[in-house]
């Protein structure tokens, strides 16, 4: 891979390659809400080269149509989308009464 670019938001954003190979780009002042965001990443080679979009491989929401995936920002950080239990005073039946699942 020689270079790797964050499409966010429609805008291309060149991101470093760090020693240990990994490339990385922190966008600054972004605002708060809904970004939509992929890689595109370039390869040359000595005959042919080739630039390829892809998703975030730990992308949490994305659009299969536009093929972008979206992450939302709150107060400047990424929202992490925690689950939230719900339930939790609810009464359980007797342990005689339950019925219990493997897989």
């Amino acid at each position: 891979i020689d270079e790797v670019k964050l499409v966010l938001d429609g805008e291309e954003y060149e991101m470093t390659r760090r020693p240990n190979g990994r490339f990385e780009y922190t966008p600054s002042n972004i605002t708060d809400g809904d970004h939509s965001y992929k890689f595109r990443i370039k390869k040359s080679g000595w005959v042919l080269s080739s630039t390829v979009d892809v998703l975030d491989p730990y992308v949490k929401r994305y659009d299969p149509d536009e093929k972008l995936g979206y992450v939302t920002v709150k107060n400047g950080k990424v929202d992490k989308d925690k689950f939230h239990w719900q339930y939790d005073d609810v009464e359980l039946p007797d342990n005689d009464r339950l019925i219990l699942y493997e897989l």
